[in-house]
């Protein structure tokens, strides 16, 4: 996993990833993707299926954000549709099959904002990631979420609202 900051700039480092190090999955956030680059740029030899979530500020044409996902296509997954109701949010989801188990990926991408606008945001990303992680499977969250005052490893937060709402909802 790996916060890009535009990855078709930095071709030859994902080609170097992806095909020197054999990884059967990568994660991106701020990939800077949009629909006008061809997937096939991104994986010349076609050896991964790429899922993504692009964002365009539609006001300046701007590119920025977004996230994507490399999974090799040996890997049995399957694509979850997230209904339209959250497409503002910066989010992959996927099942990957594994024997009778299924594990399910959440890719995701939250602005480093802390505004009613942020506030607004990650109330979506958790009504989000409530709606979509109920049930038997095991849900992966895996991104960029831009609370650095959560400290993991303590299972603590002394931040700002955001990041205590984030916490908690994890914890």
């Amino acid at each position: 996993m790996f916060n890009a900051q535009s990855v078709v700039n930095k071709l030859s480092e994902l080609h170097h990833i992806l095909y020197t190090n054999n990884y059967d999955i990568v994660f991106i956030t701020e990939s800077w993707l949009h629909a006008g680059i061809d997937m096939g740029l991104l994986d010349p030899e076609s050896v991964y299926q790429v899922l993504h979530k692009d964002r365009a500020d539609t006001r300046t044409g701007v590119c920025g954000g977004g996230v994507c996902v490399f999974i090799n296509r040996k890997l049995s997954i399957i694509e979850v549709n997230i209904s339209d109701s959250y497409s503002a949010l910066e989010l992959v989801c996927f099942d990957l099959l594994y024997a009778s188990n299924r594990l399910r990926f959440f890719v995701v991408y939250r602005p480093p904002h802390n505004d009613d606008v942020a506030e607004q945001y990650l109330s979506l990303l958790i009504d989000c990631l409530t709606l979509f992680t109920s049930g038997t499977q095991t849900n992966i969250i895996v991104g960029d979420l831009n609370c650095p005052k959560i400290e993991w490893p303590l299972a603590s937060c002394s931040g700002d609202h955001i990041s205590k709402t984030l916490h908690k909802f994890i914890v």
